[in-house]
This record gives C-alpha cells, sequence and structure tokens, in this order.
C-alpha cells in the first residue's frame, strides 16, 4: 500500500515464536503490498541498547515473560522514549494475569500463545487502517542505523550540496541525505512546502508572512523566493482550514 511503512520489532526469548511473527508479518508484507521491515530481539536488554542509538520502530509484538527484564519493564521504557508517538504494542504471553498491569501502557492488542497467524494479521491491519493518514516519517539511515523522523515534527528543512539539514521541534538538527524536491514530492501532502531554492518549511510552524519572509515558530526568518509566494499561501491556508474542521 503506498505511502504506509512499517517497522516492525518482534521481542521473545522464546525463538519459535519469533520466528513464525517474523514469517507472518513478511506473508502479511507480501499479501498486502505494504513496506515492511521486521527485526527480532530475543531480550529487552538488546533492544534497549538499541534504542540508545536512536533506532526506531512503529509497532512491536512484545513477549511479557522476558528474563531480566520483563515485557511491562520493556512497555514502559517504551512509552516513556517514544512519548506521544505511540509506538503500537502487543503484548504476547502464555498467562493470562497480567491485564491490570497492562491498562497504562494502552497497548493495542493482548495475545494468549499459543499465537496465531490470524490474530498477528488482524494487529498488522489495524496498525495501516489507523496510521494511513497521519504517521508520516523522514526514514534515514545513519552509520547502518534506520531512523525517523515524524514530518509533524519538522519546522523547516535547509538544503546543503547533496545534505538536508532538518530541524525539529524539539530544538535538534538532524542532516541527512537528500534532495528538496524529493521532499516536497513526498510529503507536500504534510503542508510541506518549498519557499526557496535552498529552504523548505512546514506550513504548521508559520507564524507570519511579513515583507518576502516567512516567520516561524521558532523565531526563524527564511526569505521567500518570487516563484513560490503563492504555492505558499496556498499551502499555509490549506493547513488552517483542515486544522479548524
Amino acid at each position: 500500500e503506498k505511502g504506509i511503512c512499517m517497522h516492525i520489532v518482534v521481542c521473545d526469548d522464546d525463538k519459535g515464536c519469533c520466528t513464525k511473527i517474523e514469517k507472518w508479518v513478511k506473508e502479511y508484507k507480501t499479501i498486502e503490498s505494504v513496506d515492511i521491515t521486521v527485526d527480532v530481539f530475543y531480550s529487552a536488554e538488546t533492544l534497549i541498547e538499541k534504542m540508545k542509538t536512536g533506532y526506531f520502530f512503529d509497532m512491536i509484538f512484545l513477549d511479557i515473560e522476558l528474563p531480566k527484564k520483563t515485557g511491562i519493564d520493556l512497555g514502559k521504557i517504551i512509552v516513556e522514549k517514544y512519548d506521544e508517538r505511540l509506538v503500537s504494542i502487543v503484548f504476547i504471553s502464555g498467562k493470562n494475569i497480567y491485564c491490570e498491569k497492562l491498562f497504562d501502557l494502552e497497548p493495542q492488542n493482548f495475545h494468549l500463545k499459543p499465537i496465531e497467524k490470524e490474530m498477528v494479521f488482524k494487529d498488522l491491519k489495524k496498525y495501516v487502517d489507523r496510521n494511513r493518514n497521519n504517521r508520516a516519517i523522514l526514514k534515514y539511515n545513519e552509520n547502518g542505523v534506520k531512523k525517523g523522523i515524524y514530518i509533524g515534527d519538522i519546522i523547516y528543512i535547509e538544503a546543503r550540496e547533496k545534505n538536508l539539514d532538518v530541524y525539529t521541534n524539539d530544538g535538534k538538527m538532524t542532516q541527512i541525505r537528500g534532495s528538496i524536491k524529493n521532499i516536497e514530492d513526498e510529503f507536500g501532502m504534510y503542508y510541506i512546502v518549498k519557499c526557496h531554492k535552498s529552504y523548505a518549511v512546514n506550513a504548521k510552524y508559520i507564524e507570519r508572512y511579513v515583507n518576502k519572509n516567512l516567520i516561524l515558530s521558532n523565531g526563524k526568518t527564511i526569505a521567500v523566493g518570487r516563484k513560490y509566494v503563492q504555492k505558499i499561501k496556498e499551502i499555509w491556508s490549506k493547513y488552517e482550514e483542515d486544522s479548524f474542521r
């Protein structure tokens, strides 16, 4: 399905269960033509270490009875790290005694083992349906590690030769490979619009347009090229309209 990219994690010390879920996820990818990457971890500790590098995923099938740190411990860490970004957690367990402990983590689902293919397919479909329009992610690689930036977090992007400096609402700048044109082509529907040959802005963060300059919410001022003025006004207006629907 065009536009839906999913990075799935399976975390379970039961290697047989991991193999089955990984196989079913890949089957779903083929049947539904969804862009899915799947990684497997056999302990909470290895995933936590990976997360420290900026490792990024959208959904996790998470066993509760992991050695050392439990799946519930790991679930709390995931929710804290990704905050409102809502990584979808599907808990799996051989025991049905955890319901109250899971409540605060708001998991997408809970399955008793043995888990079946139909369960996994339903979970994947639910994620796709729920996130079709609001989970656009700018994905990139950094030293072999897959990372991502939510488009809604991007304030503006500046092109520097073959690289892009991506400025986000947490005050950080991330440098990635790419071009302004490709970003606008891929994410224009999310109010990313080119305003200058070297800049694209997120209309969500435009405060004012004064004397051919955009004033952004972080205080940044960007000059608008003459040929981009009309497009900027159209996209900014569309964002304002959509926000008040």
